[in-house]
């Protein structure tokens, strides 16, 4: 089926600082949609509105209950009185299409639609409280060579905003809850590692300088930046997958990368996740593995 998605008010101003507009938006995500969207076929999304610019207060979507087109994938999930219909970006066009709604960023779930309550993925999400980016760098590469260790593979991204992501793809089984506390005792053993430079502590007012290890997104209905996504940034800088030899680049931020380089960073390296789903393994045995390490 040929789907056309017609831009609507093209010429709007998305980033009054850097001039890009809706119609420059639409055709990024449009040029990156090939390795964009297998990342999240199936994934409910939530989106980062700005219809009126990223000056300007947006506002966070995730219900389009019957506002979308019949083309486009939806996830149905149950509250409280009620559904919540998110969108699915299963195809290219619908990445246009929600960069027609003036959809500036997306965030997916870490699990799929047809099954909600099994995570197929961990994420541990580097938040820094300086700009001591060398301290973000390192615990990132402490935290892949603990779950290396484990036997399970680590991806690496940049946030697009201040941190780094690291991304371990799973074999569905576990529940939330346990891919959580999983989360959290690998966390715990790469803070003890460094405790003076890292910490799990959730308040802002007792981390101090040192670098929060996220591990909150790993629960229910939580949600990450999307690969690839842009950020309502100056810049519009993108949620970039890096091979993990970028890491020790001079120049490497979470900023790094903007929605005018990645189509060229695409056509000329490729996406660095392409085989990030064939790399899933099960937790059980890293999970007695980290039983063993923590004891």
């Amino acid at each position: 089926m040929t789907i056309k998605v017609e831009i609507t008010h093209p010429d709007r101003v998305l980033f009054p600082d850097d001039g890009i507009t809706k119609r420059d938006l639409a055709g990024y995500y449009a040029e990156v949609a090939d390795v964009m969207v297998p990342h999240l076929k199936g994934r409910p999304l939530t989106l980062w509105r700005y219809p009126r610019g990223i000056d300007e207060k947006g506002f966070v979507q995730q219900d389009f209950g019957g506002a979308m087109p019949d083309w486009m994938g939806s996830a149905d999930v149950a509250k409280e009185g009620g559904t919540l219909v998110h969108p699915v970006a299963n195809r290219r066009e619908a990445l246009i299409w929600l960069a027609n709604q003036n959809c500036v960023t997306l965030h997916s779930w870490l699990s799929r639609h047809d099954r909600l309550d099994a995570p197929d993925q961990i994420i541990f999400d580097l938040d820094p409280s300086t700009n001591d980016f060398a301290a973000v760098r390192a615990a990132a590469r402490a935290c892949a060579d603990v779950l290396d260790d484990l036997g399970l593979a680590a991806y690496l991204k940049t946030t697009g905003s201040r941190g780094l992501h690291v991304v371990v793809p799973l074999s569905r089984g576990p529940d939330f809850d346990t891919v959580r506390q999983f989360a959290r005792d690998v966390a715990e053993v790469v803070v003890a590692d460094d405790p003076g430079n890292r910490t799990i502590e959730q308040r802002k007012d007792k981390r101090g300088d040192r670098i929060y290890l996220d591990v909150m997104r790993n629960a229910y209905a939580q949600t990450a930046v999307a690969p690839y996504a842009v950020r309502a940034r100056r810049g519009a800088p993108v949620a970039t997958p890096l091979e993990w030899e970028e890491l020790d680049r001079r120049g490497l931020r979470a900023d790094r990368f903007t929605i005018r380089d990645i189509p060229k960073r695409i056509a000329v390296n490729g996406d660095p996740w392409a085989d990030l789903r064939r790399s899933a393994r099960a937790l059980a045995r890293p999970a007695q593995r980290l039983a063993k390490l923590r004891a």
